[in-house]
């Protein structure tokens, strides 16, 4: 594919106000330079850690907790499977299901490496059991 038929990436990503990845100030780390390879880890490692931060600011009021539970609920994050027994299986259903169950342990596996005792906190308020 040429880099005309890809820039509607970068207009989707100026639409939802994503910065657009521009190779000439944002290079991929030079494989045969270590100092580069340096950089690139140590920028990575700041900005896992400012989302781990984020995460642990907002798991530390109630509210959002309430919030981001109701969010892993509808996603189906504390159900064991992605269909319900007993009924017949829409296979566009089971897609959406395990779609949802995708984003959600996404979400709670920045949760446990970001707030694990917010995460058990907003556990204990919604009475669910962890595990």
């Amino acid at each position: 594919m040429s880099d005309a038929d890809l820039s509607w990436i970068d207009e989707a990503r100026a639409m939802h106000g994503i910065p657009v990845i521009d190779e000439k100030t944002d290079p991929k780390p030079d494989a045969s330079d270590p100092a580069s390879g340096r950089r690139a880890a140590r920028t990575q490692r700041v900005a896992e850690r400012s989302v781990a931060t984020t995460i642990a600011e907002m798991m530390s009021v109630i509210e959002v907790r309430a919030v981001i539970y109701r969010w892993l609920w509808a996603m189906r994050a504390f159900e064991a499977h992605d269909f319900p027994f007993g009924q017949a299986i829409d296979p566009l259903q089971l897609a959406r299901n395990a779609a949802h169950r995708e984003i959600a342990q996404f979400i709670l596996a920045d949760l446990h490496r970001s707030a694990p005792e917010q995460y058990l906190a907003m556990l204990r308020e919604n009475q669910v059991a962890a595990g």
